[in-house]
Formats: C-alpha cells, sequence, structure tokens
C-alpha cells in the first residue's frame, strides 16, 4: 500500500504477488487473510485515497490522459530488443550500441541463456501453479512472473522504450535474484563453469562502472567539470543582470538550476498547474513581472514566438544555457473584434470551418489531416474594421497549431496584403499582463502586426508535420484599443468585498490568486470526437453562484456578448483593469422529457430510425449519405403532445450534426407549419482565460414557445460533401416553467 501511494512502479510487482499468490492456491480468495491484505492496503495507501477524494481523482483522470502510446507489439519489440539490454549492461543508455562490441552481445546472449536455464529448471514448479498448487514452487517462480508482468504492463500501456527507460530499474529487484539462483544451479552441477561465467558477469558490470564513473575516467571527469562550470557561469551571469526568477520548457534543468545556485535563483516550469517539482517556486516565478525565460541549447522556435508576438528582448547565453530577459512587447491595449455577421472557409473541409466560431470548447476546425501546405483559413469579418493588430489562435491542443505559413489581410478580398511570417513553432506564446505567456494551461497563439484596417483574413499553413494535425478551437480578432493600467490588487480587493468564494482568472495571474480563491477542480468535458485539452479548474460548476470570473478589461465586452447571447444572467463592474462577472445566471428549464415508447419514426433513409431513441448513445440513425438539402428525420408522438424543445445527441459523431436545421410542427401530418427555435445552454460553461466557452459540441438543444402538436420533422437545409447527419439519441421536450435569466 505504501508502495502504491508513493509510486506506481510497484504495479509490476504487485500484480505478479497477486497473480502468484492465486496460481500457489486459488482458496486464498475465501480465507480471513484476503480482507486482512486488503486492509494493510488500503491503510498503507490511504494518503493516495484521501488526496484523490480531495481533487475528483486527479491521479487517475491524469493517468487516463495519458497520450496513447506507441502500441503493444512495437513496445514490446524494443523492451526486448533495446531496453533489457540497456538494464543488463550491455547497451550503452539510449543506444542500442554495444558497451564492448561482440562481448557486450555476447553477455546479453548470455543472459538470454540463463533465463531460459531457470525456465527449464522451474518446469514443474510453473506447471504445478498452472494447476493452482505450490507444491512444487520453490518461491523463484515469483521473480519469473514480475519479469513477465512487467512485459506484459509496458507492453500494453505502449510505452515507448526511449522515454521510459527508468520504468525499468524495479526490475533488478527480480534480475539480480534470479542471476544469483540461476549462478548457484549451475554451480552444484558444473562448478568451473559456473565460476567462470559468474566471474564475466561480474568484470562486465565492473568494466561498465568504470567506464562510466568519472573517478576512473579522465575525459568524462573534464566533460563533467566543464557542464557543472558552465551552469555556475551562467547562473552567475543571470545573478549579475538583476534576474532571480525565470520560467523554462525544460523540464530537466528545473531542479538543477535551483540547487546550483543554492535557490539565489529560482527557476520554474512554464505551466504553475502542471509543474513537476516544487509549486512554491512556481508561484514566485509567476508573480515577477522582470521574470525571464531560459532555454537549454535550442533557441530558434522561442525566437521565432517571440517575433510573432512583435516582442523586443535581450538574449545571452553560457555553454548551451541561454536566457532571454527584458522581454518588452507593443505598448497597447486590445479591442476586441465581435463575432457578428462572420463568415468562415478553409481549406480543405471548408464546410466545418464555422466550428472555430461557435465559442464551444468541444468543436474545432480541422484539415483532420498531419499538417502539410496548401491548408488555409479563411475568415470574413463582415465590414472593415479599423486598426486591426492582432489575431489569436486557439488550439485546443497544445500541439495543433500551424508549424509554418503567413497571415495575410484585404479589405476588399481581392487585394491581398502580407503581414506577418508564421514561423516554426512548437509552444503557444500570448501577451497577458504585459508579458509573454507560455499558452500551456489554454493554449493561445498570438500574431501581432501593425494596426490597418482590414476585413478579409487568410491565414495559410505552410510547414508538415509527422505528429500533429492544425485545429482551431477558437479565433479572436483584435484591434488597437484605450490603454487600461492593471492592478491585480484592486480586482481582489472588489472580489472579497463581494465575498466571492472562487474566482476564475487566466493562467498567469494564479500565482498571485490567493489559494482560497482557487476555482474548485471538477471533471471536464471530454469529447469522444478528438482530444481537446480542458482542466479540472476551467470548468465551471452546474449553479455558479458565489464565483466571479475576472478578465482582462479588452476582453470584458466578448465575455458579456457571450453570456447575453445564451441568456445567462450576470453582474459586471471594472476593476483595476480588469472586468469582473458575478451572480452568474444560467437559464433553467423545467422541461421534462415526453416518453417516446409508442412512437413512430419516418426519414429519408428510412430503416433504422429506431436507434435514434433507444436509449443507447453508441447507436443512431444516419442519413445514409453525405448530408444534402431536404434530408429529413419525422416523428410522429402517437397523440398531440405540447412541445417546448427538442434534444439532439450526435456528440460520438461530431461533424454530423448540422447547423442549419429547420424545424415544421403538425397536427396530422398532412399540414405542417415552420417553427422558429434557438439553441439552449445545456452542459458546463468553460473558461478559457480569456474568455467563456461552452461544452456542447455535437450536443444541441433546440427551445422554442410550447405549442400542441403530434408530428414533428426536422430537415437539412445545407449539403455537406463528406459528412452524413447522423442522430444517436433525440428527445423531446414539455414544457415547465423556467428561471429568469439575464437581468
Amino acid at each position: 500500500g505504501v508502495g502504491f501511494w508513493t509510486h506506481f512502479l510497484i504495479s509490476y510487482a504487485l500484480t505478479a504477488t497477486a497473480l502468484y499468490l492465486l496460481l500457489a492456491d486459488w482458496r486464498v480468495l475465501a480465507r480471513r487473510s484476503l480482507p486482512l491484505m486488503l486492509a494493510g492496503f488500503i491503510l498503507g495507501s490511504l494518503p493516495l485515497a484521501v488526496y484523490n477524494l480531495e481533487h475528483q481523482g486527479a491521479t487517475f483522470t491524469y493517468l487516463l490522459g495519458l497520450p496513447a502510446g506507441v502500441g503493444f507489439w512495437p513496445s514490446l519489440r524494443d523492451s526486448l530488443l533495446m531496453a533489457w539490454p540497456m538494464i543488463l549492461g550491455s547497451f550503452w543508455d539510449g543506444t542500442t550500441q554495444p558497451v564492448v562490441p561482440l562481448l557486450s552481445h555476447a553477455l546479453w546472449g548470455m543472459s538470454l541463456a540463463a533465463l531460459l536455464y531457470v525456465l527449464w529448471l522451474r518446469r514443474r514448479g510453473l506447471a504445478g501453479l498452472a494447476r493452482f498448487s505450490a507444491g512444487q514452487a520453490d518461491g523463484s517462480e515469483l521473480w519469473l512472473l514480475v519479469l513477465l508482468m512487467s512485459l506484459v504492463i509496458i507492453a500494453a500501456k505502449g510505452e515507448p522504450v526511449l522515454g521510459t527507460r527508468r520504468h525499468f530499474v524495479p526490475l533488478f529487484a527480480a534480475i539480480i535474484p534470479l542471476a544469483g539462483y540461476a549462478a548457484a544451479k549451475l554451480h552444484s552441477r558444473r562448478r568451473a563453469l559456473a565460476l567462470a561465467l559468474l566471474g564475466v558477469a561480474l568484470a562486465s558490470n565492473l568494466y561498465g562502472d568504470l567506464a562510466v564513473s568519472q573517478v576512473f575516467n579522465s575525459d568524462l571527469r573534464e566533460k563533467n567539470a566543464a557542464i557543472l562550470e558552465n551552469r555556475r557561469e551562467f547562473i552567475a551571469a543571470m545573478l549579475k543582470r538583476g534576474i532571480t526568477r525565470a520560467q523554462t520548457l525544460d523540464y530537466w534543468i528545473t531542479p538543477v538550476l535551483n540547487f546550483e545556485s543554492g535557490e539565489r535563483l529560482i527557476v520554474a516550469e512554464a505551466d504553475i498547474e502542471v509543474d513537476h517539482f516544487y509549486e512554491p517556486h512556481s508561484r514566485l516565478v509567476g508573480q515577477d513581472p522582470r521574470r525571464a525565460l531560459v532555454t537549454w541549447r535550442e533557441t530558434t522556435e522561442v525566437r521565432n514566438m517571440l517575433d510573432m508576438m512583435g516582442a523586443s528582448y535581450q538574449v545571452f547565453n553560457v555553454g548551451g544555457f541561454h536566457c532571454f530577459y527584458d522581454i518588452k512587447g507593443v505598448d497597447l491595449d486590445l479591442a476586441e473584434t465581435l463575432p457578428k455577421g462572420w463568415r468562415a472557409t478553409g481549406r480543405p473541409l471548408g464546410e466545418d470551418a464555422w466550428m472555430a466560431l461557435d465559442r464551444d470548447a468541444m468543436t474545432r476546425w480541422s484539415p483532420l489531416e498531419l499538417q502539410r501546405p496548401g491548408e488555409a483559413f479563411e475568415l470574413d469579418l463582415g465590414r472593415v474594421v479599423d486598426d486591426l493588430c492582432l489575431v489569436r489562435l486557439y488550439s485546443g491542443r497544445r500541439d495543433d497549431q500551424p508549424r509554418e505559413g503567413a497571415l495575410w489581410l484585404s479589405q476588399d478580398g481581392v487585394k491581398w496584403t502580407r503581414v506577418l511570417k508564421l514561423q516554426t513553432a512548437t509552444w503557444t506564446f500570448y501577451w497577458g499582463g504585459g508579458l509573454p505567456q507560455l499558452g500551456m494551461h489554454n493554449p493561445r497563439m498570438d500574431l501581432r502586426f501593425a494596426p490597418q484596417p482590414a476585413r478579409f483574413l487568410r491565414l495559410a499553413q505552410h510547414g508538415k508535420s509527422q505528429e500533429s494535425y492544425w485545429s482551431l478551437q477558437e479565433i479572436g480578432v483584435y484591434a488597437r484599443g484605450e490603454r487600461k493600467p492593471r492592478d491585480f490588487g484592486v480586482l481582489l480587493a472588489e472580489v472579497r468585498r463581494l465575498g466571492l468564494k472562487s474566482l476564475y482568472v487566466d493562467d498567469y495571474l494564479e500565482a498571485s490568486l490567493p489559494r482560497d480563491l482557487m476555482p474548485p477542480k471538477l471533471t471536464p468535458p471530454r469529447s469522444p470526437a478528438w482530444p481537446v485539452t480542458i482542466y479540472d479548474r476551467d470548468v465551471l460548476p452546474a449553479d455558479p453562484r458565489g464565483l466571479g470570473v475576472a478578465v482582462e478589461a479588452s476582453f470584458g465586452d466578448g465575455v458579456e456578448a457571450f453570456l447575453r447571447g445564451w441568456e445567462v444572467g450576470f453582474e459586471r463592474l471594472e476593476a483595476g483593469g480588469f472586468t469582473l462577472f458575478w451572480d452568474l445566471r444560467p437559464p433553467r428549464p423545467r422541461q421534462s422529457p415526453i416518453p417516446l415508447a409508442g412512437a413512430k419514426a419516418s426519414s429519408s433513409h428510412p430503416g433504422n430510425e429506431r436507434l435514434a431513441m433507444d436509449g443507447d448513445e453508441r447507436t443512431r440513425w444516419d442519413s445514409g449519405h453525405n448530408r444534402r438539402a431536404g434530408d429529413f428525420f419525422e416523428l410522429d408522438l402517437g397523440q398531440e403532445r405540447e412541445l417546448a424543445g427538442l434534444i439532439l445527441d450526435s456528440r460520438i459523431s461530431l461533424t454530423d450534426l448540422p447547423p442549419d436545421l429547420a424545424l415544421s410542427l403538425s397536427q396530422d401530418g398532412g399540414q405542417w407549419r415552420e417553427v422558429a427555435w434557438r439553441p439552449a445552454l445545456h452542459g458546463p460553461l468553460v473558461f478559457a482565460g480569456d474568455r467563456l466557452l461552452t461544452a456542447q459540441g455535437g450536443l444541441l438543444r433546440m427551445s422554442f414557445s410550447p405549442q400542441k402538436a403530434r408530428f414533428l420533422r426536422l430537415t437539412v437545409r445545407q449539403d455537406h460533401p463528406r459528412s452524413f447527419w447522423s442522430i444517436h439519441e433525440l428527445t423531446a421536450l414539455a414544457p415547465g416553467d423556467q428561471r429568469p435569466g439575464v437581468k
């Protein structure tokens, strides 16, 4: 239990031990010792359980959210051919290069032969375990099971061996006893051979120790001394310039620089939410307005991002360490261009471009392929906007921003001007609080250019990626605004005066946010269609009373327009250069589902209409072809009912929900009347740092004035060249009381 609490690598031993006990005697399941063992496990792992109860299962949510691995067979192959030889000292770490040519391969072969020898010796014990009997087992079978379970678990997880070699280290607990066991058994039969092989194994290990020990290797000693001196010179250079706080993109240099400097220099990972080392350091760094940015070796992408943001900066390097400091941006605030009358298209899949404008965290526009040249996204603002100066891209995932390309502007859609070249970038940066922020939590990418009038924007993607799509969860367009000084302390004073219990703020402000005002951690919505990144502190509770949402004043009008559009009541005030929204009151429709047990359905693609009403969201009715204007789904309720809404669930088939449905009602199925409907909020709100979003992707709640009908018909108004129209579940709603919305 203590091992499970402190590190999950004990899973190899725990799984093997449980399997050994079960195989040795399955009746252990019925003995009093089992509850005692389970009680001991629960007691030992209690701190982990308490933490997860208090943090909505954060540990297991993190583990379940880990990216997919390389697959079972590639992981198993690399474990056998790369990881195991490294663990046994035959290959240099992280390579397939032998420590000693030919001899290392021979030692690796000898190790495999020793394992096969032990398996042969224990064949009767293993066969006995297979029959749930430990009568012929001597305990060595447990070590063999540890090796087996390690391979199975690692391969099942699809772990990339080159990135997780340290996960094999616990296996020494089985490898060393097995080696001794094999030597002892061989010694009883072939004493000279056993001593010779044991001597070769020990000599090999001794050689490896000497080869990697700087005590006996002068070249290595000089190399390590140079690395240490470089670090110390770099730290001294930072302290000489008065730099005592810095962020970094590099996981590994953080503790080293802090330790070497005696914490005179504090370096923290860029994202306070996922800092792997020490959260108080992250807060110290995040609160320093003069903090620098530290990188190791590679600086091209950081320079590219700062240049695309229009930043000026100083930089120096010592021994591979680079420090970007005195970073300054264009000293002007922004005025958000509200998305009224916008039209978007893309290449390819331009029909889905509207998803980058719908203020929904669960949807995106994407070419749905690995990035390649020729992709583009175009936006018509509906009018010429003066002094445009910034386009902000919200990818929804850290890796899905465009690799290379250009941003073009036009006033008439005919004559275009390139205003910015997009350069190779992996990380996302944006301006916040007058400093560059690394958009790791809510990934954003700022494209800054000289203020100028424009109506049309074209974002062309010229790069290639073997790993990532290009995704646009949202896009923001901003003009030059009025300069407003910011004072977060003034905002906090207002929050205290109002008695708010928690406050949602942008990532860069979390370091200055008192811990008692941190938002609660809630289970984030997940999309079955794509792995969107939504953090547990970004999700607003169903009842948001007692909390506040604060954004820089530049973004206040956009948040208000969003809330009004979804009929969410609120209060608003300006404080310290920020806009605070509180007393949020989402509409609470008191509508109830209408039983559809006796309902009959028909459609333009007859045959499987019942799948839209079977209570199983995994099944669906679909149009049978790429959707066309005129495709319909009709429902006969069996009797006249009073209707006030519908819910269409197509979350599993995200792009199969048309944005342009017509709804018609009828008493007799012959005469139809079209009904005006509006989308209603259904599901949680999501805070995205400088805006609020819905989390409805693929889920549409249609609301309309109560009226009686027996028949209803949904009709598609627009063709789509690729996507079907599908309904996984349809719910009809009867009217009820509704709380008032906008105040």
